[in-house]
């Protein structure tokens, strides 16, 4: 029961981790369209170093977080760092979700209608209707009325 904090840690090290994934996947189709390649690999190498690097110190501060003497400013300044890029991945992510779920909907739609098309037009059969195209289908009342 003592370890429960570190495994509810490791829980969220672990999905931050899954998150890191999913917001460089999201990178990348971003940065797909951009013209500088320097740029694109600049974005995506910032964002991974960045995020490793302060997975890496979450970890290196989580031996020492089992102290008697509670947090230390190391330990402070380090969880706050952690939360504030895991807050940021968080929202992205649910950015990234929307956009996901958007499209994921859409392509549904589009193939649902793709098989059952509606006719633009019903088929012509009375000859005479091809003779006068712009003729109502129905006679018009002014033209019922005795004069």
């Amino acid at each position: 029961m003592h370890n429960a904090p570190i495994k509810i840690l490791l829980i969220i090290l672990v999905l931050t981790l899954l998150l890191d994934a999913y917001v460089f996947a999201g990178l990348k189709t971003l940065t797909k369209t951009w013209r500088s390649q320097r740029a694109r690999r600049l974005v995506k190498w910032t964002f991974l170093l960045i995020s490793l690097g302060n997975t890496v110190i979450f970890l290196a501060g989580l031996s020492s977080f089992r102290s008697a003497t509670g947090m230390t400013p190391f330990h402070e300044w380090m969880l706050s760092l952690f939360l504030v890029f895991f807050i940021t991945k968080l929202f992205f992510c649910v950015i990234l979700l929307l956009g996901d779920l958007g499209r994921g909907i859409a392509g549904i739609v589009n193939g649902v209608n793709k098989h059952h098309t509606v006719p633009l037009s019903l088929p012509v059969e009375n000859s005479s209707a091809r003779l006068l195209p712009s003729s109502p289908p129905f006679p018009s009342p002014a033209s019922s009325m005795p004069c």
